[in-house]
């Protein structure tokens, strides 16, 4: 376990700790209860996963963010653009073009 680890145990556990259940549901209790009993490793299991779904969470909420931002910029781009170009009636037609006569008055 390297210190960054040891931290979020430390820090789940004194959580775990304070925390309080409440009323709690009688069946519920006693399927943990008996999951418990039969399996020994029971409570680091539930730690170690509860502490991958909390870190999976946190990378989500940063990816959510970092998303939200992006809109948020391309939303405030996509207002200012239309409104903010110098030329507002458009762009002038090319003077490079050619101007063909009509084919059914040319002279054969």
């Amino acid at each position: 376990m390297n210190l960054q680890e040891r931290e979020q145990l430390t820090h789940f556990l004194q959580q775990l700790i304070q925390a309080q259940a409440g009323q709690k549901d009688a069946e519920a209790e006693a399927l943990i209860r008996d999951a418990g009993a039969r399996q020994a490793d029971a409570a680091y299991l539930l730690v170690q996963r509860a502490l991958q779904l909390e870190q999976a969470l946190q990378m989500v909420q940063s990816q959510a963010s970092k998303l939200q931002a992006e809109l948020e910029q391309m939303r405030s781009g996509a207002r200012s653009g239309f409104l903010d170009q110098a030329n507002t009636w458009g762009r002038p037609a090319a003077a490079t073009q050619a101007i063909r006569p009509d084919s059914s008055s040319e002279v054969c």
